[in-house]
């Protein structure tokens, strides 16, 4: 598909901060698969407590697991896109080396986060193996659903890992695009419709 006219001369490193090096298909078709177990369990169900007037109240607990699946690998998605939700209007009155201080001490800071998240989480998983803890509904073995906990969290650093170097490195172009509607400075990442770069911006 071809580029607008507006975004054919923004530098190639800040358009390339959207694009990593492992695609985010991998997050959307784990997210794609859970949402199709979710509507199939969700489906049976109406199609059952119709039919009999009763329901496979068990397969409550695959709904949840497959839920919370789906809601973290869809985080891990929005961090390749940028497409958390951001308050930034302190932060978009700042000169452009601050702002991007402060991105990256966000970056930062949300490795930090996800990184106790796969601790605790691995913690978790393994005292139930230890323990041999069950489901409460279907039997399984608790581990198989709170070891995706740190798995998805090792992912979704990695995925903040790989943003932050991306947006470094076009930050690092000397070269800074401009918002047509405010005529503004766009650090790589900010949500802006793109014209052509501003050359010999200082960092």
């Amino acid at each position: 598909m071809a580029s607008s006219p507006e975004h054919d001369d923004v530098p190639e490193a800040v358009r390339e901060v959207d694009r990593p090096v492992v695609s985010g298909r991998i997050e959307e078709f784990i997210a794609a698969l859970a949402m199709a177990g979710i509507c199939v369990i969700s489906f049976g169900n109406v199609v059952v407590r119709y039919v009999t007037n009763a329901s496979f109240a068990a397969t409550e607990e695959l709904s949840i697991f497959l839920l919370v699946v789906m809601t973290m690998v869809g985080a891990s998605l929005a961090f390749i896109r940028g497409g958390h939700i951001r308050i930034t209007a302190i932060v978009d009155r700042l000169p452009r080396r601050p702002r991007m201080g402060l991105i990256m001490l966000t970056h930062l800071l949300t490795m930090i986060m996800f990184a106790l998240v796969a601790w605790y989480g691995w913690l978790l998983t393994l005292d139930e193996m230890e323990y041999g803890e069950t489901s409460p509904a279907l039997g399984y073995p608790s581990w198989i659903y709170t070891i995706w906990l740190p798995l998805v969290s090792v992912a979704i650093i990695l995925r903040v890992i790989g943003r932050a170097h991306r947006e470094w490195r076009a930050f690092r172009t000397h070269e800074t695009a401009i918002d047509i509607a405010t005529g503004d400075d766009v650090l790589p990442g900010d949500a802006a419709d793109l014209t052509g770069p501003k050359r010999g911006t200082s960092l």
